[in-house]
Formats: C-alpha cells, sequence, structure tokens
C-alpha cells in the first residue's frame, strides 16, 4: 500500500480514535497553546503481546504482524541472539523505533520552555531504556543535514493536529521493530500520534522503510496518567566479557537460508505463516492458508527510495528516501566535535582542524571543487593550512593538493617545493602518484611532500596531538587512518563509508581481510561517551559523521556477507551462482548499487575473488560466527561414501553403551543456586552423547527464559573419562579433564587463561532423573565462585 495512503488512514483513525475518546478536534486554538496537557509521568498498559514486549522476549523465527518483505526477512532469519555478547553490543539502548514499545516503558513527558518568550518549544520524552531519551521540537526547525550524526533516538519535530500530537522522525541508526532481529533502516521515518483522554494515552506509530518493510508498520500502545512517579537512577551499563573466548571480530549470526521453526512447531501453524509479509496481516490470508498447504513469501527485495527532498522540514521528509553522498557542486561546513569540522557534499569529505595559529587538513577532494572548498574554509577560520594528509592517493582525496598546499600565499613551511604546506603520505600512496607500476604519475604539484613506511607517525601540531595510522591491504596498500586524540575525532578514509560498499583496489594491494582488520581497529580506538551513543567520532570516507556502532554495524554486514560467500566458495558455487544467491541482498538498500563506478557486483566478484584464492582463513571465521549445526557443507561432509564408510568401522569397532548421562537435561532455576548470584542464567541446557569410550558434552546459556530463541553462549567438547586433559574448541587454551568415580559420579575440571579454574562433582540420583552439579573456582579475571546446578533429564 502507498505509503502516502497509509499515513492518511492512520491519521483518518487517529482522528476517530481522539473523537470516540472525547477529545475535541480543536484543541489548537487560533495562536494558542494546546488544550491537551501531555506533561508528567506515564506507564504503560501492557495488555497486548505481553510476553513479547517485556521478558522473556520474542521467539526466533517470529515475524508474525510484521509487513517485512525478503531483505528484511533475510536480515532477521541471520540475527542470533549471541550477538548482544559481543563487548560493542551489550550497552545498545532501544531506539526510538521501540523504546515507546517495550520493555515496560514509563516515560516522563516534560517541557523545554525559552528563556525568553517563555513559549513551549519543546517536549522531552525521559526514562527510556537505557536512557536513550528523546526531545520532540515544536517550534519549526528544520531536520538535520544528510551528513549529520543519526542518533538512537532520531531527530523528532511535532505540531498539533486534530488535538493530537503528530511527531514526524528521522536521523535513526540502525535499529529493530522487534527483539529478534527484525530490522529498520536508518533511512526509515516515523510518525506518531499522542492521543490523551482522561488518564489515558494512546500511541499510534507508523514507520516507513522500503529497505526492509513492504509496506508501512502500524501499531498502537497505551499508557496510564502516573502522578508523582518518577525515573530510574541514570546508571551507566557496563561492558563485560560475557562469553569466554570470543575474540575480536567476532559476528555470530546464522547462515543464509536458515530457517527457524521452533516458534510455528510450538503453536502448531504453518511455517510460510510466521514469516511475515504484507499478506499475512489481512483477514484473506486465513482464507488462503485453508486452500494452500503451502505458501511461498514474498520475494521482493528492497524497495526503490525517492530522490532526497529540497526542503529539511518535516513535511518536506515525510517519506524515507536514500540520501546521496555523490558531488552535488556544494559544500556544506558541519562541526564534529573539539576542533575539527567536516565539510560534505563535494563527494569525499574533507576534515579540518583548527589550531591556535594554523589549520591542519584530511584529503583535499579533486581538483575541480578546491575553490569552492577553500572558500567553505575560509568561513571556518581565516588561519593558513599549513599540514594535509592524504588517507589514499585516489583523485578524489588528493586531487586538491596544489590549491591546498599553496592556499596560504607563502612558502615558509616548503620552500623546496614552494608551497605553504607540507602534505602527509603513506609510503605506498607515494609511490603510485610518483612512480605508479601502471598508469601515468600525477602531476608533481599533487605530491606529498612527506610520506612514511612505519606503521604509525605521530606529530603535535595546531594544539593536539595526532596519529597517523597505516592499516595495510584495506581499499589499497596504502590507507591511513587519521586520530585527533584531544579533539577525539577519526577520520577513517574509504575503510569505512556509511553509504556503499567497501572499495576493494584489489589492483592496489587492496583486501575485504584488510577493511575487516581496519574496521575492527578503528572499533578498537572509538570509545562511546555513554550506551553506544556518543564519545569518539568517526568521520567515513564518503557519508554521515558517526561513531563507534555505526562502525560496527559496518563491519557486521561486511562480515555476514564474507561469511556467507565463503559458506557457498567450500561447497564449490561459481561466481554467477553465488551473485544469484542474494548474499547482499539485506544490506544492498543500504549499501548497493547498480551503476557507477563501484557497484553490488563488483563488490561481490571482488570478495569471491579473494575468498576463493585463499579460502583457509576465511573458512576459519565463518566457524567461529556460524553454529557448525547449521552450515550445509559439514552435513554434507558427513555423508559422503568416504565418511559413511569411516563411520561403519567406528561403529563396528566402538562398544555399545547404556549410559544414563546421555540424553538432554535442562537447569532447574528454583532449586540451584549460585555465588554470587548475578551468575545465574536464566535458561541452561546440557546435551551428553556417548560414542564407544568418547562423551560429547554441549552446553547452551540463554540471557531470558525462551527468549530470542537461540542461546547467549554455546560450547561443547569430546572427552573420555581418564582424567587426562581435553581442548575445548573456540575456547582459547580452556581444557577440560572427565573422570568416573562410579557409575553416578563424575569429577570434572576446567583450566585456561581465558576460563579460569574450575573443579565440579556431577551426582545423579538414584531414579537417574536428576544430575547436581556442585562446582567451586575462580573466573578468568580471578574472582571466586560457587554453585550447585540442578538438572532434570527432558
Amino acid at each position: 500500500m502507498e505509503a502516502r495512503t497509509v499515513r492518511k488512514l492512520v491519521l483518518l483513525a487517529a482522528i476517530l480514535a481522539a473523537r470516540a475518546m472525547g477529545v475535541s478536534a480543536q484543541a489548537l486554538p487560533e495562536g494558542g497553546p494546546p488544550k491537551v496537557e501531555l506533561v508528567g509521568s506515564w506507564a504503560m498498559v501492557n495488555d497486548e503481546e505481553r510476553l513479547i514486549r517485556i521478558d522473556p522476549g520474542p521467539e526466533l523465527g517470529n515475524f508474525t504482524g510484521f509487513p517485512i518483505n525478503a531483505a528484511g526477512r533475510q536480515k532477521a532469519l541471520a540475527w542470533n541472539s549471541t550477538i548482544q555478547a559481543v563487548p560493542e553490543h551489550q550497552s545498545r539502548p532501544h531506539a526510538g523505533s521501540y523504546s515507546m514499545r517495550g520493555p515496560n516503558p514509563s516515560p516522563h513527558i516534560g517541557e523545554i520552555i525559552d528563556p525568553i518568550s517563555r513559549r513551549l518549544i519543546a517536549y522531552t520524552l525521559t526514562g527510556l531504556f537505557e536512557n536513550a531519551n528523546r526531545t520532540i521540537w515544536l517550534d519549526g526547525r528544520p531536520h538535520p543535514s544528510d551528513a549529520a550524526e543519526r542518533l538512537w533516538t532520531g531527530f523528532s519535530t511535532g505540531e498539533w493536529e486534530n488535538g493530537m500530537l503528530h511527531v514526524t522522525t528521522t536521523h535513526f541508526k540502525q535499529m529493530f521493530l522487534q527483539r529478534n532481529g527484525i530490522p529498520v533502516s536508518p533511512y526509515a521515518v516515523m510518525h506518531e500520534y499522542f492521543v490523551r483522554h482522561g488518564d489515558r494515552m494512546m500511541l499510534i506509530t507508523q514507520i516507513d522503510d522500503p529497505v526492509y518493510l513492504e509496506e508501512p508498520m502500524v501499531r498502537t500502545s497505551t499508557f496510564r496518567w502516573n502522578p508523582g512517579a518518577r525515573e530510574n537512577a541514570i546508571a551507566q551499563v557496563d561492558v563485560a566479557e560475557e562469553i569466554p573466548g570470543l575474540r575480536q571480530g567476532d559476528v555470530p549470526h546464522y547462515p543464509l537460508g536458515a530457517r527457524h521453526p521452533e516458534y510455528a512447531d510450538d503453536n502448531k501453524l504453518p511455517f510460510e505463516a510466521t514469516l511475515g509479509g504484507k499478506e499475512t496481516l489481512y483477514p484473506e490470508y486465513v482464507e488462503r492458508l485453508k486452500q494452500t498447504a503451502r505458501l511461498v513469501p514474498t520475494t521482493a527485495g528492497p524497495g526503490e527510495l525517492p530522490p532526497a527532498p529540497k526542503g529539511r522540514s518535516a513535511r518536506d521528509l515525510a517519506r524515507p528516501y536514500r540520501p546521496t553522498y555523490e558531488n552535488k557542486g556544494e559544500v556544506e561546513v558541519l562541526p564534529v566535535q573539539g576542533s575539527v569540522y567536516m565539510l560534505a557534499g563535494a563527494g569525499s569529505n574533507v576534515t579540518v582542524q583548527v589550531g591556535s595559529n594554523a589549520l591542519f587538513v584530511v584529503d583535499t577532494n579533486e581538483a575541480a571543487m578546491s575553490d569552492k572548498i577553500l572558500a567553505a574554509i575560509r568561513t571556518i577560520s581565516p588561519l593558513p593550512i599549513r599540514y594535509i594528509v592524504n588517507t589514499s592517493a585516489d583523485p578524489d582525496h588528493a586531487g586538491g593538493n596544489e590549491k591546498f598546499a599553496k592556499s596560504s600565499g607563502d612558502a615558509a613551511a616548503n620552500a623546496f617545493y614552494e608551497q605553504g604546506a607540507r602534505v602527509y603520505s603513506q609510503e605506498s600512496a607515494y609511490a603510485r602518484m610518483t612512480n605508479p607500476k601502471s598508469g601515468s604519475a600525477l602531476p608533481s604539484a599533487l605530491w606529498p611532500t612527506d610520506s612514511f613506511a612505519a606503521p604509525l607517525k605521530t606529530l603535535f601540531v595546531t594544539g593536539e596531538p595526532i596519529e597517523l595510522v597505516h592499516q595495510p591491504s584495506a581499499h589499497t596498500d596504502g590507507d591511513l587512518l587519521v586520530f585527533f586524540r584531544k579533539s577525539d575525532v577519526i577520520v577513517a578514509g574509504d575503510i569505512f563509508s556509511t553509504d556503499r560498499y567497501p572499495v576493494i583496489d584489489a589492483k592496489r594491494g587492496g583486501t575485504l581481510g584488510g577493511v575487516l582488520d581496519g574496521l575492527n581497529r578503528l572499533i578498537d580506538l572509538a570509545i562511546p561517551e555513554y550506551n553506544s551513543m556518543g564519545g569518539t567520532r568517526v568521520v567515513p570516507g564518503h557519508g554521515r559523521i558517526s561513531n563507534e556502532i555505526d562502525l560496527v554495524e559496518y563491519r557486521d554486514a561486511m562480515t555476514i556477507v564474507a561469511d556467507r560467500i565463503t559458506e557457498l566458495v567450500v561447497e564449490g558455487k561459481t561466481l554467477e551462482q553465488v551473485k544469484a544467491a542474494g548474499v547482499s541482498l539485506d544490506y544492498d538498500g543500504v549499501y548497493g548499487a547498480t551503476s557507477g563506478s563501484w557497484t553490488t557486483d563488483m563488490f561481490v566478484e571482488a570478495v569471491y575473488r579473494e575468498i576463493k584464492a585463499n579460502t583457509a582463513p576465511w573458512k576459519a571465521r565463518l566457524l567461529r560466527n556460524v553454529p557448525a549445526a547449521e552450515l550445509t557443507f559439514l552435513a554434507a561432509s558427513a555423508s559422503t561414501p568416504a565418511a559413511r564408510k569411516a563411520a561403519a568401522v567406528a561403529r563396528a569397532g566402538r562398544k555399545a553403551v547404556d549410559d544414563p548421562l546421555e540424553g538432554k537435561w535442562v537447569l532447574n532455576l528454583f532449586t540451584s543456586s549460585y555465588e554470587p548470584s548475578s551468575l545465574m542464567p536464566y535458561r541452561r541446557e546440557m546435551v551428553i552423547t556417548r560414542n564407544g569410550e568418547e562423551t560429547t558434552h554441549a552446553v547452551s546459556s540463554w540471557r531470558r527464559p525462551q527468549g530470542n530463541g537461540s542461546p547467549l553462549s554455546t560450547y561443547s567438547y569430546t572427552a573420555k573419562f581418564d582424567g587426562k586433559p581435553y581442548p575445548i574448541p573456540n575456547w582459547g587454551a580452556a581444557m577440560v579433564a572427565l573422570k568416573r568415580v562410579d557409575p553416578a559420579t563424575i569429577e570434572r575440571t576446567l583450566d585456561g587463561a581465558d576460563v579460569g579454574k574450575e573443579s565440579a562433582t556431577w551426582r545423579l540420583s538414584s531414579d537417574r532423573k536428576t544430575l547436581t552439579v556442585v562446582a567451586q573456582g575462580t573466573d578468568a579475571s580471578g574472582v571466586a565462585y560457587t554453585s550447585t546446578q540442578v538438572y532434570e533429564k527432558q
């Protein structure tokens, strides 16, 4: 359904609801304040979807009621809740698309009053999950630039319509619609209608996102007046090492083609009916289910987004669009933080740092844009440019070197080149500008004056320490990151862009592996100020101002696409088969392109050739990120003739086993105890299997009981009851030893730098239905713990 039509229907429904609730349609007298008072404390009336909106949360694969398209479904099916244990994901707040939905929000609506006119200019929404609080501006101010940083809360403006507050929100970060991976793109637009009657307030929300939705998502929430309530204390979320053995760069996810039928099976529903899509929202779908045994969900990918509007008002931005960061011929100046500014609009971004007596510039864009960019720099400061860094040798990063370096009008800083600035680059980039192996050298006036081969060069000029960091074999083999340490701003060059897949210049030493290494390095350098918000700012090669979580989203996306291609390469698929598999479908609406100098097909082909040429490290990465049981090539390898023959030999040589330990065991939370109590999981399962003399022990732990389907952490190992140490795969150097004391008693020891030390005794009850594990030890940081874990056999 056309988004504009849906919005009209939502508005009509809201008006009817308001009148049914007794709200006057004349709530906003000409020139006066609204008659409907929203200020105060509110508590959610959580009568619908209660178990989804609070803990335990939605099951994995439960997409019922969401009009997601094929791209949204593919992204949601890949989501694995173990990602929440990755340190850089742990402190994320709920974004504006969900913060008024759950879990159990109790917002306080406050006012911002203009200190001079005493007019109400904004409402504040505080007390939201992880303090991702919002401001709704009522003074008609424009929405920010496309190059401005996007926030969890987005940017909201409001106006009164027929006694309702209509709020338009844009400029979100990547978000979710539900806590099991249903995505929202950064280009979504959210419309909200706040309707009050007496001590009740209804919130009607419409999210329009053609990248992941076939039609706008509409839902309602109800709140009751809660006078006298106070917000909870503001708390910083600490990041912890929740899963021993997780390494930097690990991105847990499910592979392409994953299915999660558990929700459908548990509720006796057709699996296809739980996968979402606009057709499943309407009554006619029930009749189709009765007539057709199996329905195929839509295969439509991201919807076409219109071009960017010219205006920046809420009405101009009422519909989603995908910003373009190509050269528009105009330059826009945006403060980043500290003394650093970003100049956007000319294609690649230019960064300017203002010192007390000189300017430091990173990248000079194209030669044709030099005059306009220099004019824009003069609006920031009249000081001369004395220092320039090229993050790569690309013409759109170094083309303006000559005019920038000579712009000061003197040669005092570098008389040899008759220019007033020093120009720095990495040695490989310098060689490509001055003496390339193929093609022509750039004019000498564009050459850097200083190059270096070391991994790091440091400067203390223009009032702050600056690091020039070489990232090998990323976009090219000569890429630099520039870190302004005092201002806390990193310039990433073309290692990171918010609007395109990484440009991998393989002929000049570029690799996706190097890009991922560079992104992980950037994530290490960047520190968010508060709950994944603020902190270190990042200027990308192309696109908008970012912070750490934007790097994380980009790193995750490229890792997942690479893992999918790796699996297909291991299975022997051709390039055309890889492209046909839609390995990047769920990210194409954000980063993809079908035309221009760097298309989605070019990216997929570059990654395919890189992985095919050296598959082993990529396969190792895949096995760390994706559950082995989900990988088809591992299942297929077990069914080859050679594997079947080996299995037959093993079966013939092993002893028959009838061990009461075998089977699935589930932790009883009510009879178990942990000290400290914070170690108590919300759910834990063990599966023990015997194969001759070998025992395989697999453990899964969940953050919430039955929540999100997939476990937060898993590990498994195979050992013998001989008291000797055996390795635990993917747990660093951890070793485990098992010793059978008697038929009902096992002693287990665990040791490893990543996990600490533990000794435990397992005792099986006489009826063989209860397994009690008494454990004591110290974790990897040296903190002592004890537990009595009582498991019941299933």
